[in-house]
């Protein structure tokens, strides 16, 4: 399983969000398989249209990691 993916309506306000959350290879040695894993789930997000978007999850990887590198050049990230 790589990620799963859950749809949000705030109720008072009826703003509608997707929340994607991740849990990618373990190890140092699985570093080729993280960045495999995080250019799968891009190409998933870019098939749909999301207004608003959290992806979340354990990356299993420093912020120097080509995968954290790869998430920050297309996503904005919040938090690492």
């Amino acid at each position: 399983q790589l990620f799963v993916m859950c749809e949000f309506i705030q109720l008072e306000t009826k703003a509608e969000f997707t929340v994607i959350s991740t849990h990618l290879k373990a190890k140092a040695e699985f570093s080729d398989k993280r960045l495999e894993q995080v250019r799968y789930l891009r190409d998933y997000v870019d098939t749909l249209c999301f207004d608003r978007l959290i992806i979340t999850g354990d990356f299993n990887a420093e912020p120097t990691e080509e995968c954290i590198q790869f998430m920050a050049k297309n996503y904005k990230l919040v938090h690492n």
